[in-house]
């Protein structure tokens, strides 16, 4: 835990906090004339142990605002010293008033069973002088930046926080700068006293392993550092703190920056699977391509990043590409499919420690089977004569998945077993017709089709996949005209029956001598020559063409 404490003139002796100057002016430049307004008076303090002001308001008056910020996650102070105090008028530099102490404290606890216990605590103080620097501006802080696809999180505050990942090539740019133009800027850090790592940071504060730190630029306006970074899972979890100082070349007092680069290695896993289709959702049996992604930089330095695959075997893949980076797969079921990328430039022994695992999930819609049963029974007034009425029974064991069905018959020989290519009808769009779903009428053999199909995607990107059919032919016996029927009440052929395509059309029933003595404008196979003797009876058949057939039938008792 961070703090700030009181300074001590001995043990447990605290020294009593001096009050602010009286407030009054300070010239900020003559041409254009413009003056800061100081504070009134007040006490200084623990929070506020140093004169250091932020301004608000535009020349010619601008007002000083007390702000000394302090983080106390971080232990890091932030401060603009404000004034400048000369000497006493005795001319004594030991009695100057632009020294001030600022005390840091770090306080440890320890949780024990749940509790937290004091353990100790330790006291820094800071002795800091303000001087008249003719002008001059200390150096900016370090600015970061890194490319997006390392993946590396940057934060520019007190100090530069950077968190970068295990397994990941990673490089960080830090620019250094300085408000006052024309500064050259030297920034220096603790290096490695072997000549083998002179220029680089001591192994003992950035371990090679971890990343690798450089400046280029020193002695120039904008010098600038590079950090690689190539961290092994070893290092998870790990902090590192790279104490850099900028300084300047200004005369005759040099502007001197001091800042922390703070490296924290978190574990990473950047790869994915990119397949050929967006969010792939396919008909069964289509074939996609699926590519193993490490989502690195292709190289660090001149070093170029090398990967091996192993994908786990799945649903119609084939074995022998299990260790391509770009693999084709046709699934027949919806299948989640798993890769493991190797970085070949870490450690591989005993066994590989920077492996990435990504996947990804292709959703197949199911091929289907249609298959069907029928049943027929007799529509007329006789088992021998037509119509005659089906019944289908959707089998196929698809319901749930299926998007569309279309039932169709279609003649393909008439009545007397010769070829005809009748035209293809559409009976039902259901999945189970029901009961009575077709009637036909007239003799010959019938071709039955059930044709399902699913599609696949997700709107507006449907894609239609190929359908199942199942067909089936079926006879219907050819009706033949009896020219006799006994109306004798044994319940066979008690009717005057004319053909499937006859039945409903006009019909005129003449005696032997030619006199009408019945007549239909729709005939139903109906008549059951009441009230007439047997014999002989013609009939005349008017269609609603206008066409007419003559024909003769014997009426038996």
């Amino acid at each position: 835990m961070y703090s700030l404490d009181r300074p001590l003139a001995g043990c447990n002796d605290t020294i009593a906090y001096s009050t602010f100057a009286s407030g009054g002016i300070q010239i900020i430049s003559t041409n254009p004339p413009c003056v800061l307004q100081l504070p009134s008076n007040g006490r200084y303090s623990p929070l506020f142990p140093i004169t250091s002001f932020t301004t608000t308001g535009a020349c010619p008056v601008k007002t000083a605002v007390p702000d000394f910020r302090f983080d106390s996650q971080l232990g890091s102070m932030t401060f603009t010293p404000g004034v400048y105090i000369q000497p006493n008028a005795a001319g004594n530099a030991d009695n100057y008033l632009n020294k001030y102490s600022l005390v840091g404290k770090v306080t440890e606890y320890r949780r024990i069973n749940g509790r937290y216990y004091k353990v100790g605590s330790v006291r820094r103080d800071f002795l800091v002088i303000v001087i008249d620097c003719g002008g001059n501006t200390t150096p900016a802080p370090p600015i970061a930046s890194g490319p997006p696809k390392t993946g590396v999180q940057i934060i520019n505050t007190d100090s530069t926080l950077i968190t970068a990942y295990t397994c990941n090539y990673s490089e960080v740019r830090i620019k250094f700068s300085d408000p006052n133009p024309g500064d050259l800027l030297t920034v220096t850090y603790p290096k490695e006293t072997d000549p083998v790592f002179a220029a680089e940071v001591k192994q003992s504060i950035l371990p090679v392993d971890v990343a690798r730190f450089s400046i280029v630029g020193n002695g120039t306006t904008t010098p600038y550092g590079i950090l690689k970074i190539q961290p092994d899972v070893l290092f998870t979890g790990k902090t590192y703190r790279i104490p850099v100082q900028i300084t300047d070349n200004a005369c005759p007092i040099k502007g001197v920056q001091n800042r922390i680069l703070v490296l924290k290695i978190a574990k990473g896993n950047f790869a994915k699977v990119v397949p050929s289709v967006n969010n792939p959702y396919v008909c069964a049996g289509t074939q996609v391509d699926l590519t193993a992604t490490p989502f690195r930089p292709d190289s660090v330095g001149l070093q170029l990043a090398q990967y091996d695959y192993r994908w786990k075997l799945g649903n119609g893949m084939a074995p022998a590409d299990t260790v391509k980076q770009t693999l084709k797969v046709t699934p027949t079921q919806t299948t989640r499919y798993y890769v493991r990328i190797i970085g070949k430039n870490f450690r591989l022994t005993p066994k590989p420690t920077c492996v990435d695992t990504a996947s990804v999930l292709v959703r197949v819609a199911p091929a289907l089977t249609a298959n069907f049963s029928v049943a027929m029974r007799n529509g007329g007034t006789s088992a021998s004569v037509p119509p005659r009425i089906f019944t289908f029974t959707n089998t196929s064991v698809s319901r749930v998945t299926t998007d569309s069905v279309r039932w169709t018959y279609q003649q393909v020989k008439d009545g007397d077993g010769n070829p005809v290519t009748g035209p293809v009808v559409v009976f039902s769009r259901k999945f189970d017709p029901g009961a009575d779903a077709l009637t036909i009428r007239e003799g010959g053999t019938y071709k039955f089709t059930l044709s399902i199909n699913n599609t696949a995607g997700i709107a507006p990107n449907k894609t239609q996949c190929a359908a199942s059919t199942k067909s089936m032919e079926v006879v219907v016996p050819k009706l033949e005209i009896p020219n006799v029927f006994t109306p004798n009440g044994d319940g066979k052929n008690e009717t005057f029956v004319l053909t499937a395509g006859q039945e409903g059309n006009k019909v005129q029933i003449f005696n032997r001598w030619g006199r009408l003595i019945k007549e239909y404008t729709n005939y139903q196979n109906d008549w059951t020559g009441e009230e007439q003797p047997a014999g002989v009876y013609y009939y005349l058949l008017t269609d609603k063409a206008g066409k007419t057939t003559k024909g003769w039938v014997q009426l038996s008792r």
